[in-house]
C-alpha cells in the first residue's frame, strides 16, 4: 500500500493530495453515465438513434466526459441556467421546422435528418461540468470559422491537461476529476467533431428562434465591445465562459446584471435565452424580449459604445497557437452582428445595394431607384412577350425580385433591410466588378426614356414640351421620329420631321398696321424625292411614297437653297428640299415614308453628339441644320438643334433626370415597349465582361437558392469578386440552359405526356451546382468544378445539400434538371468543415450465394403488380477514406474542405445487400424511363402477351432469370425501385422504368422501335 502514497480525500469537495505514482491513474469514461435532467428529456426523445447512441455510449459522449471533468473545478454551479437551458433545448429540438416528422422520406440520410443535439444529449448524461462545456462550444461556434474553434479547444484543453499534470507532480491539490481528466487524452478529431456538433445545434436554433434572435441581434449590432481584453487564448476564453455563467445564473436567481463587456452579449446570442434588456445610451429604454422561460428574470443592462457605424458588433481577438503546423501564432479577430449569415432574401438585398452603388447611389435616391424596379417589373406579369424578353435578361428579374423585397419589408415595418442595403452599397465594390454603368440603364439621360411612350404622337407632344424648357429660336430646331410599318414590303420603318417649336406665319387677322398678325403654328414634313433620289437606289421608297403620298407622282422640280435663313417663318417655306406633309397640328395626316438606316448614314464626331453629313451617306439638310445635335432622345424620336451650347446641354439633362419618374408615374407609357428598349440596351456590350459575368453568376445563384428556402449565406461573399467564380455557366455554350422561375408550368412534363416514350438517359452535372453552393455557404471557397464531379451531396453546419436523384423516385428523374436537382435538408453527418460526399470507385454487394437457392424462384408475371420489397431500407455510413480539397498549401492543421468516400447501402431485413453508386447509375445508357399515358389502347392491352419473369427479392435479383424480359415487383416504394435500379443497371442487363400505371402493348411498340436493346429486359415496376 505504501508504493499508492498517501491519499487524503474530501467527499465534499473530492481535492486530494496525490502522490506521484497516481499520475499513472487511469479512468474509463465511457463506463460512466448518469441520469439526464428531467429538463432534457425532450432532446433526447428528438434525437435519431444513431445520434442518440454516440451521445450515451458512443465517441461524443466520451468527449463529453472528459472535457467535463477537465474543466469542473473551474466552473459555478448553475444549476438554474441548466435547467432553464433544458426546458429551452427540448423546445427548440422538437419543432417540426427542424425535426421532421416523417424522416423515411429522406431514404439514405433519413438518420442523420434533424437538429444535431448530439453534444447536448452527451452533457445531459454526463453531469452539469459537461453541459457547461457544451455552453462554451456554442459561443466559440458563434464567433469563430471551425479551423479556429477546433484550434482553440486544442490550446485549452492541451493548457489545462498539462497545468493539473503539473499541479499533480509538484504534489499539489488536485481534484481526482481533473487528474483522472488530464490522462485522458482527446484527439484533435474528437474536438472537431464536438465543434461541429454544437455548430449544427446553433445553426438549427437560429432558424427556430428566428424572430427572437433576429431582434437581438440588431441590439447587438449597435454595440462595439470586446469580449475581454486578455491577451492569451486560455485567459481570454475561460475568463469569458465563466464570467457568462455566473451573470446568467444571478440573472436567473432575479438580480439584474450590467454587460460590462462584450463575453455577456456573446453568449446571450448563442444560448438561446433572451432576458429583458436596459439599453443606457443614447438614453434609457427598456427593451422586452418576452421569453416565456424567464418569468421571474433579473434584466441585463446593456451600454451603447458605438463610435462608428461600421464597428457594430462584438469583436474578439485571440493568437492561435494551434491553428497552423508551423508558424507564431496566427492572430485572428472576428466581429459578431446580425450580418454574420443572410438569408437568400436579404442576400438579394445586398446585391441591389451593390447594384445601385453603380448607378451612383448614394443613399439619397435608392427608394426612388428600387420603386421604379419593382414598377418595371410588375408591368410584365400576364404578358408572354416580356416574359419572353426577360429570358434573354435573367438577371434583371433578379433585380426585380430584389426590388419587391425590399418594399414589402417597408410595407411591414422592417427597417433592417436598409442596413443591408448599406452592407452592400459600402463592403460589395468590387463583388460585381468594375462599374460599368449608366443609372436607369442610360433611360434618364437626355430623354432616352421617350422610347418608351405608347405612340409616335406622344412621342411628339413630349418633345415638343421638352423644347419649350430649352433656350434657342424656332429655326435652331426640329424633331425626328420614326415609324414603323407593318406592310410586307420589306421596309422597316420610316422617318418624319416636325417643328419643335412652333413657327410664326401670317394669319388672317391683321394687326392694326394693316398687317397679317403672325400666328404660332406647327409643321410636319418628309424629305423630297429629288433630295433622296442620289442617296438611294431601293426602288421600294419611291413606291412607298408614291403609295402614301400621290402628290408626289410628278416629283417637284426644285432646287435646295445653299442655307436655311435665319427667319423663323422661313425654316419651311424656303427649304424646296422638304414636302410638307400637314400645314398645322389639326391636320396630323402622317405617313410612313422610307428614309433606310439614318443613324448608319450618319457619323458622330468624336466628344460630341454632333451629326454630321457625310457625303452620299446622309441626305442633306441643308444649311445649319446638317450638323444638328441631338439633344434629347433616341433613335426613335429626338429634338436636335444647331447649336452647342452647353447652357442647352445642361439644360436638357437636368429636365430629363427631373421628369424621368414623372413620366413612369404618368399613364404615357407602355411597359411592352419599355422592355423592348431595356432588350436592346441590356443585350449589347454596355457593361464591362466583368460586370456581365458577374451578373450571370447572381443569375445563376438565383435559380438554385430560390428553392433552397432554409439555407443562408455567408456574408463574406460581398468582399469577393463574384465574376471570376469558376462555376459561372458558359452562356455561349450552354445555350440551352434557362431557370426553372422562367419556364412555362409544367412544360417537361407536358412535352413528355402528350405520347407514351422511352426516352434516353438525361445526365446532368451538378459539379457546378456544388461548387457554387460551396462559395456561397462558405463565403471564401471557390473550389474548381473539375474537383466535384462525382460528388452527390454536400454537408456544411446544419444543412444536407443532396442530388434530387437520391431521394425521389426514378421514374421522376426526367422531370429535373439542373437547378431541380438539388435538394437541401435539416441535418449533419458529425463532421467538422464542408464535406463532399463520394461514391467509392467500386461499389460492392452481396456475392452470389449458392445456399439461397430456396430463394430463387422466378414466378411467371401474370400481370400482379405489388410491393415484394418491403423489408429494403437505405443506409448511410462512411469509410476512413478522405482527400482534402485545395488547390494551395496553407500549413493550417484542419482540412476546411474534403471529399469524403460515402456508402450508400440497401439492406434486406436488416442484412447488407449491396453498396450503391445510385447518382452515376443514372449516367448509364443502359436504362429508359417510360413516360405519358396510353389513350390509344383498349383496356385489355394490360394482359401479358409475352413471357415474363418475376424479381420479387434480391437475391433474384443477383440472380437473374433465364427470360428475356423479367419484372422487379416494388410498386409503390420508391426506396426499393431506386435500390433495385441502381443494381440492375450496373449488370449487362437494359433496364426500363415503369411509371405507376402503364400499358403493355406500349412496352412492346416502344421497345420494338429500339434496335440497340440487349437480349435481356429488365423491367421495374
Amino acid at each position: 500500500m505504501a508504493s499508492l502514497g498517501k491519499t487524503i480525500a474530501s467527499g465534499v469537495t473530492n481535492i486530494a493530495e496525490v502522490a506521484p505514482s497516481l499520475v499513472h491513474l487511469n479512468f474509463n469514461f465511457a463506463l460512466h453515465q448518469v441520469e439526464s435532467p428531467v429538463e432534457f428529456q425532450g432532446v433526447g426523445k428528438a434525437l435519431s438513434s444513431i445520434r442518440r447512441t454516440n451521445a450515451e455510449e458512443g465517441q461524443s459522449h466520451v468527449t463529453a466526459r472528459i472535457l467535463g471533468a477537465l474543466f469542473v473545478s473551474l466552473t459555478p454551479k448553475t444549476p438554474k441556467l441548466f435547467s432553464v437551458y433544458g426546458l429551452r433545448a427540448s423546445e427548440i429540438s422538437q419543432s417540426p421546422k427542424i425535426n421532421p416528422s416523417q424522416n423515411k422520406q429522406y431514404g439514405f440520410f433519413s438518420s442523420r435528418v434533424g437538429a444535431d443535439a448530439t453534444t447536448i444529449w452527451a452533457g445531459a448524461t454526463s453531469g452539469p461540468g459537461a453541459i457547461a462545456v457544451h455552453l462554451l462550444a456554442c459561443m466559440l461556434a458563434r464567433m469563430w470559422d471551425p479551423s479556429e474553434a477546433i484550434s482553440i479547444w486544442t490550446e485549452i484543453v492541451k493548457q489545462r491537461s498539462e497545468s493539473i499534470l503539473n499541479d499533480l507532480a509538484e504534489g499539489g491539490m488536485v481534484d481526482l476529476r481533473d487528474a483522472a481528466a488530464a490522462k485522458n487524452t482527446l484527439s484533435r478529431q474528437q474536438l472537431a467533431e464536438w465543434d461541429a456538433s454544437a455548430r449544427a445545434w446553433l445553426y438549427a436554433a437560429d432558424r427556430v428562434k428566428a424572430n427572437k434572435q433576429k431582434q437581438l441581434m440588431l441590439i447587438l449590432d449597435n454595440i462595439c465591445n470586446r469580449v475581454n481584453s486578455a491577451q492569451e487564448t486560455f485567459q481570454s476564453v475561460i475568463t469569458a465562459w465563466l464570467d457568462s455563467l455566473t451573470v446568467f445564473e444571478a440573472l436567473l436567481d432575479g438580480v439584474s446584471q450590467k454587460a460590462k463587456s462584450g463575453d455577456i452579449l456573446l453568449a446571450l446570442s448563442a444560448w438561446h435565452i433572451y432576458p429583458d434588456l436596459m439599453i443606457v445610451e443614447p438614453y434609457p429604454k427598456t427593451i422586452s424580449l418576452k421569453d416565456p422561460l424567464l418569468s421571474s428574470c433579473g434584466t441585463l443592462t446593456v451600454g451603447l459604445h458605438k463610435m462608428r457605424e461600421e464597428q457594430g458588433g462584438i469583436c474578439w481577438s485571440l493568437p492561435l497557437a494551434q491553428l497552423r503546423h508551423y508558424g507564431p501564432p496566427v492572430n485572428r479577430e472576428r466581429t459578431l452582428n446580425s450580418t454574420q449569415r443572410l438569408t437568400w432574401d436579404e442576400f438579394l438585398q445586398a446585391f441591389l445595394g451593390a447594384y445601385l452603388h453603380g448607378w451612383g447611389d448614394t443613399g439619397m435616391e435608392t427608394f426612388d431607384m428600387i420603386r421604379w424596379l419593382h414598377k418595371v417589373g410588375q408591368a410584365s406579369a400576364g404578358s408572354a412577350k416580356m416574359r419572353m424578353i426577360l429570358r434573354k435578361i435573367r438577371w434583371l428579374a433578379v433585380l426585380f425580385d430584389a426590388s419587391e423585397i425590399c418594399l414589402q419589408a417597408l410595407a411591414n415595418g422592417d427597417e433592417s433591410f436598409k442596413q443591408i442595403l448599406r452592407l452592400g452599397r459600402r463592403y460589395a465594390k468590387s463583388f460585381l466588378g468594375q462599374t460599368p454603368i449608366r443609372p436607369y440603364f442610360g433611360l434618364s439621360e437626355r430623354g432616352r426614356f421617350i422610347s418608351c411612350t405608347k405612340s409616335e404622337e406622344d412621342r411628339v407632344k413630349i418633345l415638343r414640351e421638352t423644347a419649350t424648357k430649352l433656350p434657342g429660336r424656332p429655326s435652331q430646331m426640329f424633331i425626328r421620329f420614326r415609324r414603323d410599318t407593318s406592310e410586307s414590303s420589306g421596309i422597316t420603318h420610316v422617318y418624319e420631321y416636325a417643328t419643335a417649336k412652333p413657327i410664326a406665319r401670317p394669319s388672317s387677322k391683321r394687326q392694326a398696321d394693316g398687317t397679317h398678325r403672325p400666328a404660332p403654328v406647327h409643321q410636319r414634313w418628309i424629305l423630297s424625292p429629288v433630295e433622296t433620289q442620289a442617296h438611294t437606289k431601293d426602288t421600294r421608297y419611291f413606291r412607298k411614297l408614291v403609295k402614301q403620298f400621290p402628290m408626289l407622282n410628278e416629283p417637284p422640280n426644285v432646287t435646295a437653297p445653299a442655307e436655311i435663313p435665319d427667319e423663323p417663318d422661313t425654316i419651311l417655306s424656303r427649304c424646296s428640299a422638304f414636302i410638307k406633309t400637314s400645314d398645322s397640328e389639326q391636320h396630323p395626316r402622317t405617313r410612313e415614308i422610307l428614309q433606310r438606316n439614318f443613324e448608319e448614314r450618319s457619323k458622330r464626331t468624336s466628344g460630341s453628339k454632333k451629326w454630321e453629313s457625310s457625303g452620299r451617306n446622309m441626305p442633306p439638310m441643308n444649311g445649319q441644320l446638317t450638323r444638328g445635335i441631338r439633344w434629347f432622345g433616341d433613335d426613335l424620336a429626338a429634338l436636335f438643334a444647331d447649336s452647342d451650347d452647353v447652357t442647352i446641354q445642361a439644360t436638357a439633362e437636368d429636365y430629363s433626370f427631373k421628369h424621368f419618374h414623372a413620366f413612369f408615374n404618368s399613364s404615357l407609357w407602355a411597359p411592352i415597349e419599355l422592355y423592348k428598349v431595356l432588350a436592346r440596351e441590356l443585350s449589347s456590350t454596355s457593361e464591362t465582361p466583368q460586370y456581365r459575368q458577374s451578373l450571370e453568376a447572381i443569375s445563376y445563384a438565383a435559380s438554385l437558392y430560390r428553392s433552397l428556402k432554409i439555407a443562408t449565406i455567408d456574408v463574406r461573399v460581398l468582399e469577393h469578386e463574384i465574376w471570376k467564380s469558376p462555376w459561372i455557366p458558359d452562356m455561349k455554350k450552354e445555350k440551352n440552359w434557362e431557370p426553372v422561375d422562367h419556364m412555362e408550368p409544367n412544360v417537361l412534363k407536358e412535352r413528355y405526356s402528350a405520347s407514351v416514350n422511352l426516352l434516353p438517359p438525361n445526365p446532368t452535372d451538378l459539379s457546378k451546382v456544388f461548387s457554387c453552393i460551396c462559395f456561397f455557404d462558405s463565403g471564401r471557397f471557390q473550389i474548381p468544378p473539375k474537383n466535384l464531379t462525382n460528388v452527390m451531396a454536400m454537408c456544411s453546419n446544419d444543412l444536407i445539400w443532396v442530388a434530387s436523384c437520391l431521394l425521389n423516385d426514378p421514374s421522376s428523374e426526367y422531370l429535373l434538371d439542373e437547378q431541380s436537382q438539388i435538394r437541401v435538408i435539416p441535418g449533419n453527418i458529425g463532421r467538422s468543415g464542408i464535406a463532399f460526399l463520394v461514391p467509392p470507385v467500386d461499389p460492392m454487394r452481396r456475392p452470389r450465394d449458392i445456399h439461397s437457392f430456396r430463394d430463387i424462384v422466378h414466378r411467371p408475371f401474370e400481370g400482379y403488380l405489388q410491393n415484394n420489397f418491403r423489408t429494403t431500407s437505405l443506409h448511410l455510413s462512411f469509410t476512413s477514406a478522405e482527400v482534402p480539397l485545395t488547390d494551395d498549401f496553407s500549413g493550417l492543421k484542419d482540412d476546411e474542405l474534403y471529399l469524403l468516400e460515402t456508402l450508400l447501402s440497401a439492406h434486406e431485413g436488416g442484412k447488407w445487400v449491396a453498396d450503391l453508386d445510385v447518382q452515376n447509375s443514372f449516367k448509364r445508357y443502359g436504362y429508359r424511363r417510360l413516360v405519358g399515358i396510353c389513350k390509344q389502347h383498349v383496356e385489355s392491352s394490360t394482359e401479358v402477351t409475352e413471357a415474363v419473369s418475376c424479381v420479387d427479392n434480391w437475391a433474384e435479383l443477383l440472380e437473374p432469370p433465364e427470360t428475356r424480359l423479367s419484372i422487379i415487383r416494388a410498386c409503390g416504394d420508391w426506396q426499393a425501385r431506386l435500390a433495385t435500379f441502381s443494381v440492375a443497371v450496373s449488370t449487362e442487363r437494359d433496364v426500363i422504368i415503369l411509371p405507376s400505371t402503364f400499358c403493355w402493348q406500349c412496352i412492346k411498340d416502344n421497345m420494338s422501335s429500339l434496335h440497340n436493346l440487349k437480349s435481356k429486359i429488365v423491367l421495374i415496376a
